[in-house]
């Protein structure tokens, strides 16, 4: 009996033994199988992704080599089909008919840096333009390396723009539009040399049509004003003749002063029918209509207005939109920094900003700006209106007081973006 309950306690610590050993087995194979699987579900999975990204960058390098600009190769191969959507109706086939069928490449597509030749304008009617957004992109920049920079990456601030059917453009609406658009991305720098000299060719029109309505009145009115004047002159005279002269001599000047009041009174009824002439004319054209813009005409449109050390033209920050490298001035005499218009995507804002490196890529965060920096009279608020949430009318006009500012700012910033069209119906 003892012996059977030794040999039975002795068969439970064999069978407990044998439990034990079996979990550690099955616990291992599953620590062998776990292994196993993450090689072959992470390791494996990782080690493909990396071969295909080589194999892919590979690819591309050699893509590269082998890649010459777009301009470059349309000079040689002709425009290339479907790049264009079909709403756009390109003249230069018809230009290039009337030339022989030779191309001049870009001396001839270019009137200057910013106005296109008429033959080659594209054809935006019905169309609007429409700002998106202001948004840094860091990169890696070779050049940076090589050059010792401390961060070999680089920022690059792109605006995005949306180019909308005219009668779906919504200027509530952040993007536009929501289909049938197609899509601007361009650099800053870019996009503030088109826009700052659209801005100019806006004012050159407009001054040029408030001079032509309301210089015109204003002549008018000067010359109505020396008229009277002379008349006036006339009577004094007339008042202080001498009442004792004789009777013959005072039918004499009766006779003259008669004649006189004739050729004045015709006078008068001719400057009547020019003024009529001219009143009809300020009522029966947009001068009446958009009388209201031309208010400061002769301040704003005066030659010499901004130049001054407390102002600046438009035209004057076109020297500082890529990165410049400027002197302090002040208390900040010796240092030497760098300057270009900068995008907060936090704030929304495009302002001038200061920077430590040539890339304009490390911003100098402090209270200092770059007014105070260089004594130069930046406006903070002088890129406002070109965020602005307007849809701009890219359709081709002549109509004042513009006239076809907006063609020509749609046409350069077409050929100046990065396109992408595949949301537009052909």
């Amino acid at each position: 009996h003892n012996h059977c309950l030794v040999s039975t306690v002795s068969c439970c610590e064999h069978l407990a033994t044998m439990k034990i050993f079996a979990s550690v087995v099955s616990l291992l194979a599953g620590v062998e199988a776990t292994k196993s699987s993450f090689q072959r579900d992470v390791l494996s999975s990782a080690d493909r992704k990396a071969r295909l990204l080589r194999a892919r960058d590979t690819a591309e390098n050699e893509l590269f080599k082998a890649a010459v600009p777009l301009v470059e190769y349309e000079k040689k191969h002709g425009k290339i089909p479907g790049r264009e959507p079909s709403f756009m109706k390109n003249r230069r086939v018809e230009e290039d008919e009337k030339d022989g069928g030779e191309d001049g490449g870009e001396d001839d597509y270019f009137a200057d840096d910013y106005f296109i030749n008429d033959q080659y304008l594209q054809s935006f009617n019905g169309y609007a333009l429409k700002y998106v957004m202001c948004q840094p992109i860091q990169r890696f920049s070779e050049d940076a390396v090589e050059n010792g920079e401390y961060n070999s990456m680089v920022t690059d601030d792109i605006v995005i723009l949306r180019l909308c059917p005219r009668n779906q453009c919504s200027s509530s609406k952040e993007f536009g539009c929501s289909y049938n658009y197609g899509e601007y991305a361009v650099g800053l720098s870019d996009y503030l040399s088109v826009m700052l000299k659209y801005a100019e060719d806006k004012k050159q029109n407009l001054c040029g049509f408030c001079g032509d309505c309301f210089g015109r009145r204003k002549l008018d009115e000067e010359d109505r004003d020396e008229n009277e004047d002379e008349n006036e002159e006339d009577e004094k005279d007339e008042d202080g003749e001498s009442e004792e002269e004789d009777k013959d001599e005072e039918e004499e000047d009766d006779s003259g002063e008669e004649d006189k009041d004739e050729e004045e009174n015709d006078a008068n009824d001719e400057n009547d029918a020019n003024d009529d002439d001219a009143n009809q004319y300020y009522a029966n054209s947009y001068c009446s209509t958009y009388e209201s813009l031309c208010d400061n005409y002769d301040y704003w449109c005066d030659e010499d207005y901004g130049d001054d050390r407390y102002s600046m033209r438009n035209e004057d920050y076109l020297d500082y939109i890529d990165c410049v490298k400027v002197q302090g001035q002040g208390s900040y005499q010796g240092s030497n920094m760098y300057v270009r218009p900068r995008c907060n995507a936090k704030e929304g804002t495009i302002k001038m900003g200061i920077f430590y490196d040539p890339y304009c890529s490390q911003y100098v965060d402090s209270d200092v700006t770059a007014k105070e920096f260089t004594g130069v009279p930046f406006n903070n608020t002088v890129f406002e209106e070109f965020q602005d949430s307007q849809c701009m009318d890219c359709s081709a006009t002549e109509t004042p007081p513009y006239y076809n500012a907006n063609g020509y700012m749609c046409n350069k910033i077409y050929h100046e973006a990065g396109q992408c069209f595949s949301n537009l119906p052909y």
